[in-house]
């Protein structure tokens, strides 16, 4: 968000239960607990898609003041949202 420019970043932890009717497989129920959300009102370009899908690429080795040139930014975010 800092190196995209936000200037509002929000955090909501949402408790309510989850559907489980269209999970891989049964075991995965028990991981539909709580969600926290992230919003920021920086605007999300095709590059940025982009360089979320090539994780560990370096996108941003060649550009020392942005956040994430070391390989943590979002991709820290997989860290709680893999099973």
């Amino acid at each position: 968000a800092d190196d995209a420019g936000a200037t509002e970043v929000r955090l909501m932890l949402d408790v309510r239960p989850q559907r489980t009717n269209s999970l891989l497989g049964p075991r995965l129920a028990a991981w539909q607990g709580p969600a926290l959300m992230a919003w920021n009102n920086a605007v999300f370009s095709p590059a940025d898609f982009h360089n979320i899908a090539r994780i560990g690429q370096d996108s941003k080795v060649d550009r020392p003041a942005a956040a994430g040139r070391f390989g943590l930014g979002f991709n820290a975010v997989y860290h709680f949202t893999d099973l």
